[in-house]
């Protein structure tokens, strides 16, 4: 079933060459319009395009639009969820609540799942 969730959600494998805080990227995945996973040598990490980053909580955004792939994503997950699966949304909810107490707070008060129509923190 979460292979068919996974397949579903379109994401696509990409060479890529883009500067990131961990140095190159020897390769990514789209996961939506702006929002892409890159792996480097030495760590992973997502990019988010202004308008994508947008979408993050502020006491939850990087300024640089970069989120790294260890506790991270979780925030990335949290603002797009319509871009991961509902596994990895879960998981997400409980990355971000271990690794952030305001976060817990936070994930009480907004949406369970938000649509990418809108800033869901205006």
């Amino acid at each position: 079933m979460a292979e068919v969730e996974r397949a579903a959600l379109g994401h696509c494998e990409i060479a890529s060459r883009a500067n990131t805080p961990w140095g190159p990227s020897q390769g990514a995945t789209i996961y939506g319009e702006d929002v892409f996973c890159h792996s480097t040598a030495g760590h992973g990490e997502f990019q988010l395009a202004p308008e994508q980053n947008a979408r993050v909580h502020p006491s939850l955004l990087s300024s640089s639009g970069f989120y790294e792939e260890d506790a991270e994503w979780a925030v990335v997950a949290q603002a797009l969820p319509d871009l991961f699966t509902g596994y990895e949304r879960q998981l997400a909810d409980e990355t971000l609540r271990n690794h952030w107490q305001e976060a817990r707070a936070l994930l009480q008060k907004c949406p369970a799942r938000r649509t990418h129509t809108r800033n869901p923190w205006v």
